[in-house]
């Protein structure tokens, strides 16, 4: 989860880590979210036990420290970081832009992404076109 989490925090523009670790409550959260210069949205990586992410939730924050529980839910399965990929990366640099790209038909998800990470989106129809420049890919 660690790892995801350190990579997730590079792939997305001005995100953050914050680890929530077994004490902090999602107020808690939210407060560390305010107080890194007035961030107002949080993406909460939950786990299916083992360690392993399972799923993604996305809240929001509002004047005043309420929080608002988006009514999405994404489920993470087969998760493949850069250590278990064949390549030897040695730089890690933060993104500053990006995009979101969706494969066929999952238009949803990109949608929900998109409007939540403040990113633009794409739909593809096949991957190949991407000649393996994809880092983070969502399907």
């Amino acid at each position: 989860m660690r790892q995801f989490l350190n990579e997730l925090e590079l792939v997305i523009p001005n995100a953050v880590k914050v680890n929530r670790g077994g004490k902090s409550s999602i107020i808690e959260i939210a407060g560390k979210a305010l107080s890194l210069g007035g961030a107002n949205k949080i993406l909460y990586i939950g786990s299916r036990g083992g360690g392993n992410p399972g799923f993604m939730r996305f809240l929001r924050v509002r004047e005043g420290g309420v929080i608002e529980v988006m009514p999405y839910l994404i489920r993470i399965l087969g998760v493949k970081l850069l250590m278990d990929m064949p390549v030897n990366v040695t730089r890690r640099l933060k993104a500053s832009s990006g995009i979101i790209i969706s494969l066929k038909e999952y238009t949803e998800v990109m949608d929900v992404l998109s409007e939540y990470l403040g990113l633009p989106s794409i739909r593809l129809m096949t991957s190949k076109v991407l000649g393996g420049v994809c880092m983070t890919r969502f399907s």
